[in-house]
C-alpha cells in the first residue's frame, strides 16, 4: 500500500514549485527534476574589511549548487533585497516565521542560510598562514515553515600570506579558502533533500 504521507509530502514541494515555471525558468517534471533554492548572504560580523565575506561564501555555495544541474538558484542579490523588504536583516538569526514569506513570494521550496561563526588566521613558519573557518548551516523548508537540518562546517586552509585589510579577499584565494567546506555542503544538500522527501 503507498506510503500516504510522503506521497502527500512529495505532492506539497511539487505544488509550492510549480510556479516557478512561469519565474525563474523551466523546471523538467518529467526526468530530472529541479528544486528551487535560495542562498542569502552568510551572517558575519568580522571587521569591516571583511564585510563582503558573507557574500562571498554564499556565492561559492551557489557555484557549487550550480554544478549539479539539480537547482534552479535565486539571484542572491534579489533574495537579498526581498528579505530586507519582510525586515529579515539577518537571514540566519532571523524568526522562520517572518523569513518564509518572503522565501514563498521567490517560489523557493528550500532555504540555506547560514553563519560564519569562526574566521581565524594562525601564523606559521616559513611565512604560511592557516586560516580556520567554522560555518553553521541551516537548511529550511520554507512551505512548513521548519529547520530540516542544522549543521556545522569546519576547514583549516593554508595560505601564502595573512589576510588584512592591505590584502582582501580576491577570487583566486576566496576559492581556494572556500572550497573544501563548499564541498561538503554540496554533498549535505543532496543528502538532506532526499531524505526530506523520502519523510
Amino acid at each position: 500500500m503507498p506510503d500516504l504521507g510522503k506521497t502527500m509530502r512529495q505532492t506539497s514541494v511539487m505544488l509550492l514549485l510549480l510556479p516557478a515555471l512561469f519565474v525563474t525558468g523551466p523546471i523538467t517534471l518529467f526526468g530530472q527534476f529541479r528544486y528551487v533554492v535560495a542562498i542569502p548572504d552568510f551572517d558575519y560580523d568580522g571587521e569591516l574589511w571583511q564585510e563582503e565575506l558573507g557574500g562571498a561564501v554564499a556565492d561559492a555555495l551557489i557555484n557549487r549548487l550550480r554544478i549539479d544541474g539539480n537547482f534552479l538558484i535565486q539571484n542572491r542579490e534579489q533574495v537579498n533585497k526581498i528579505l530586507r523588504e519582510y525586515g529579515v536583516e539577518r537571514a540566519y538569526d532571523a524568526d522562520l516565521h517572518d523569513a518564509a514569506p518572503a522565501y514563498r513570494r521567490m517560489n523557493v521550496a528550500l532555504a540555506i542560510v547560514g553563519r560564519i561563526t569562526k574566521f581565524e588566521q594562525i601564523q606559521e613558519i616559513e611565512g604560511l598562514v592557516t586560516v580556520q573557518l567554522v560555518l553553521d548551516v541551516q537548511f529550511i523548508d520554507t512551505y512548513s515553515p521548519y529547520i530540516i537540518s542544522s549543521e556545522r562546517f569546519e576547514s583549516d586552509t593554508r595560505l601564502e600570506k595573512k589576510l588584512t585589510s592591505d590584502t582582501p579577499l580576491d577570487k583566486e584565494t576566496t576559492d581556494k579558502l572556500l572550497r573544501p567546506a563548499m564541498n561538503r555542503i554540496r554533498y549535505r544538500v543532496q543528502s538532506v533533500l532526499r531524505n526530506y522527501l523520502m519523510r
